[in-house]
C-alpha cells in the first residue's frame, strides 16, 4: 500500500492486517471474473445447446460466488475502516504533541502546525474507496492475462490502453503535487489568521476592525479555495480524459472482438467477456483518479508525519536525580520559532539555589524570549541550558516540566475549573498540592471567596475572573508540585497592592526554601526581593551579578540613558 508498515513501534497499519487486506483483495479480484465467465458459458454453451439445467446450474454457482464476493468485500471494507480508525487513535497523542511543538520550537509550520490535520487526511484516505483501489491496482495484471488468454490481439490492445491510462495517472500525480503543496500553505495561512483574529475578538469589535479583518479573512480564504479549485479542476480534467479513453477502448475491444468472431478466431461469449473484464481492469485507475486530490493530500501529509514521528520515537531518557543545585545559562543566539531573526545573543550566567534573578531592560529587548528559553519552550541553538550539570536535552521531558514552573506574560487559563487549571489538567488531581500551590501564591482566600471555590469554572481566557485574579491563579499554577525553578514573566502587571504583597511574600518564601526564581518585571516593587540583576538591552546581556554590585555600577553609568555596553565581568557574573 501507499503507507508502508514497518517495525513494531512505527505506528502504521499492522503487517497482519495488511496481509488480510491483500488476501481478501486477491480473492475478491478473482471473483470479479464470475460475471464474465458466467456470460461466456451462457453464450457458448447454454444458447447453442438450449439446455435449461445447464443454465440453472451455472446460475446457482454464479449466485454463490457473488454472495461470497459480497461477504468478502464487506469484510475488507470493515477491516480498512477499523484499521484507519486504529491508526488515528494510536497516532493522535503524538500528532497533538507535535502540533504543540510547532508553536514552541523551530520546526517548520508545514510540518508541525498541521500535524493533527495530517493525521486526519491520512485516516480519511485510508478509510476511503481510494485506498482499496490502490490495492486492486496491483491485480491489474491478472485481468490483462485473462484477456490475453482469450486472444493475443485483445491482450495487446488492453495492455497498451492500460499503459496509457497509468501514464496519465502518473502525470496527474506529478503535476498535481505542486498544486497540493501550494494549497496547504495557503490553507495554513488562512487558518492561522482566523485563530489570531478570534483570540482577539473583543479588541477587533471594540476597535471597529471587524470589516477590515473580515476582508482580509475573505482574501486569504479565497486564495486557499482558488488553489484547491485549481487542483481539483486539473484532476477532473485527467479523470474525464481517463474515463473517455476507457469507454473508447472498451468499444474498440468490442469491435476487435466482433471482427475476430466474424473471422472465426473468437467466440461471442469471449468477445463480451473481454469487454467486461477490460472495464474491470481499469476500474481501479478511474477510482484512484476520482479520489486523486485526497490521495495527493494524504501523500503530502504522510511525508510530514514521517518527519515529526521520528522525534516522537526517540528512546526514553534515564530519569535523573531531582534538581536542587543550580542553573547554568549559555545562549549564543536565540531565534523565535519559524524565524531566523535573532532576538538574543551572548547571554551567559549561573544561578544557584536560593537566588532570585530579576531580568530588566527596555520593552522588546528580549526578556520574554529569555524566559521562554529557560522554560524549555524555545530551543537554544547554538547554546546550552544545564540543570544540576545535565543539559535540558538530557532530562526526560516530564521530569524537566516538573522541575520548572513557568508563568508567561499572557496570563491565560483554559476552559475548565480553577483546580484543573492549577493542576495543569492532570488526570488525577492532587487536591492537597493544588491548595498548597494556591496558598504559596497567596490566592487561597481569593479562590474560596468565589461562588464555587476551586470548582469555579473559567472560560478559555479565564473569564469571569479579572486580569489580576487570573494572574494570581497562573502564579499558583507555576508553583504547583513545588518546582525547583520558577520563571515569572511580568507577574505583577495586573496586580493591586494586595496582590503585589502576596507575590512578594511568595518570592521570599521560595528564596528561603532554596528555589531558583527568574523574574521579569518593570515595577520597582517586584525587584526588591531580587538577589541578582540581569540587564538585557537590544537582545544582549549588558550586566549580570549580585543586586548591590549591579546597582552600584548603574549609579556610575554616564547619563546617556542606558547602561554601558561594556561586557559583564567575571565578578559580576559570579553567584552571590
Amino acid at each position: 500500500m501507499l503507507f508502508r508498515s514497518g517495525s513494531k513501534d512505527q505506528e502504521t497499519l499492522p503487517v497482519r492486517h495488511i496481509g488480510a487486506v491483500l488476501g481478501f483483495s486477491c480473492v475478491i479480484n478473482i471473483l470479479y471474473l464470475t460475471g464474465p465467465m458466467f456470460m461466456m458459458q451462457v453464450y457458448d454453451r447454454v444458447l447453442p445447446s438450449g439446455s435449461l439445467p445447464t443454465l440453472v446450474g451455472l446460475f446457482a454457482i454464479a449466485a454463490l460466488l457473488f454472495l461470497l464476493f459480497g461477504i468478502l468485500d464487506y469484510m475488507r471494507t470493515q477491516i480498512t475502516l477499523a484499521e484507519g480508525e486504529a491508526f488515528a487513535e494510536r497516532m493522535s497523542p503524538t500528532a497533538f504533541r507535535a502540533a504543540l511543538g510547532g508553536y514552541a520550537h523551530d520546526d517548520p509550520a508545514s510540518i508541525r502546525r498541521t500535524a493533527v490535520d495530517d493525521l486526519n487526511q491520512v485516516r480519511n484516505f485510508l478509510t476511503s474507496p481510494g485506498a482499496t483501489a490502490l490495492v486492486d491496482l496491483a491485480f491489474m495484471p491478472v485481468f490483462l492475462l485473462f484477456i490475453f488468454g482469450l486472444h493475443a490481439v485483445l491482450g495487446v490492445t488492453s495492455i497498451l490502453a492500460a499503459a496509457v491510462l497509468i501514464g496519465l495517472t502518473l502525470l496527474n500525480e506529478r503535476i498535481g503535487k505542486s498544486g497540493v503543496k501550494s494549497f496547504e500553505k495557503l490553507r495554513v495561512k488562512a487558518h492561522d489568521w482566523t485563530r489570531q483574529v478570534l483570540r482577539q475578538a473583543s479588541f477587533v469589535l471594540a476597535g471597529g476592525m471587524d470589516k477590515t479583518m473580515t476582508r482580509i479573512w475573505v482574501e486569504r480564504e479565497q486564495a486557499s479555495r482558488l488553489s484547491a479549485a485549481e487542483t481539483a479542476t486539473r484532476s477532473s480534467l485527467f479523470t474525464t480524459i481517463t474515463r473517455t479513453t476507457r469507454l473508447f477502448v472498451q468499444s474498440l475491444i468490442l469491435a476487435i472482438g466482433a471482427y475476430l468472431v466474424v473471422q472465426g478466431e473468437l467466440s461471442a461469449g469471449a468477445m463480451i467477456a473481454a469487454s467486461i473484464v477490460f472495464a474491470r481492469t481499469l476500474a481501479p485507475v478511474e477510482q484512484i483518479l476520482a479520489h486523486f486530490t485526497p490521495l495527493l493530500r494524504a501523500m503530502e501529509a504522510w511525508s510530514r508525519i514521517r518527519v515529526w514521528r521520528k522525534g516522537a520515537n526517540e528512546p526514553e531518557k534515564l530519569e535523573l536525580p531531582t534538581p536542587h543545585k543550580e542553573l547554568k545559562v549559555r545562549i549564543a543566539s536565540l531565534c523565535p520559532p519559524e524565524s531566523t531573526n535573532r532576538v538574543l545573543e551572548h547571554v551567559a550566567f549561573d544561578v544557584s539555589a536560593g537566588q532570585v534573578v530579576a531580568v530588566i531592560g527596555p520593552s522588546g529587548s528580549g526578556k520574554s524570549s529569555l524566559t521562554r528559553a529557560l522554560a524549555g519552550a524555545w530551543r537554544t541553538q547554538p547554546g546550552s541550558l544545564t540543570l544540576d550539570g545535565a543539559s535540558f536535552q538530557d532530562w526526560p521531558a516530564d521530569q524537566l516540566s516538573q522541575a520548572i514552573g513557568y508563568m508567561p506574560q499572557d496570563s491565560e487559563l483554559f476552559d475548565g475549573t480553577i483546580a484543573q487549571n492549577i493542576s495543569r489538567f492532570e488526570e488525577d488531581t492532587d487536591s492537597e498540592k493544588v491548595i498548597e500551590a494556591c496558598t504559596k501564591a497567596g490566592a487561597h482566600k481569593l479562590v474560596l471567596g468565589l461562588a464555587e471555590g476551586y470548582n469555579t469554572p473559567v472560560g478559555a481566557s479565564g473569564m469571569p475572573l479579572s486580569a489580576g485574579q487570573r494572574q494570581r491563579i497562573c502564579l499558583a499554577r507555576a508553583l504547583y508540585k513545588n518546582p525547583f525553578i520558577i520563571i515569572l514573566d511580568e507577574p505583577n502587571s495586573n496586580l493591586d497592592e494586595q496582590g503585589e504583597a502576596a507575590l512578594s511574600a511568595a518570592i521570599r518564601r521560595l528564596k528561603d526554601e532554596n528555589h531558583i526564581v527568574i523574574l521579569v518585571a518593570h515595577r520597582q516593587k517586584a525587584l526588591r526581593d531580587a538577589t541578582h540583576l540581569c540587564i538585557i538591552e537590544e537582545g544582549r546581556m549588558k550586566m549580570y551579578g549580585p543586586k548591590g554590585a549591579v546597582e552600584q555600577r548603574l549609579a556610575l553609568t554616564p547619563q546617556s540613558g542606558s547602561p554601558t555596553d561594556k561586557p559583564a565581568s567575571d565578578g559580576e557574573r559570579a553567584s552571590a
